[in-house]
């Protein structure tokens, strides 16, 4: 039984550090004008269809792909 609460203490513990981590991490704002939204890495213009799907895109999917294998490499 004590094995079972402390997985549970562990996942809970690492979900909290998580949550954390998302709510002190910058909020980066889109480089954005009428021709529209630029990506922030590469310069290049961002898919009107990632922006639709993801609002919060401020990368191309390139730059973005790039940027998580940077940072997953630093957390894990």
């Amino acid at each position: 039984m004590s094995d079972a609460v402390d997985r549970a203490a562990i996942e809970t513990e690492a979900w909290l550090a998580e949550c954390i981590y998302r709510q002190r991490k910058p909020v980066e704002i889109p480089d954005e004008d009428e021709g529209g939204r630029y990506c922030l890495s590469c310069g290049i213009t961002i898919d009107p269809r990632r922006v639709e799907k993801a609002p919060e895109a401020v990368r191309c999917v390139s730059c973005e792909s790039i940027r998580e294998e940077k940072n997953h490499g630093r957390r894990g």
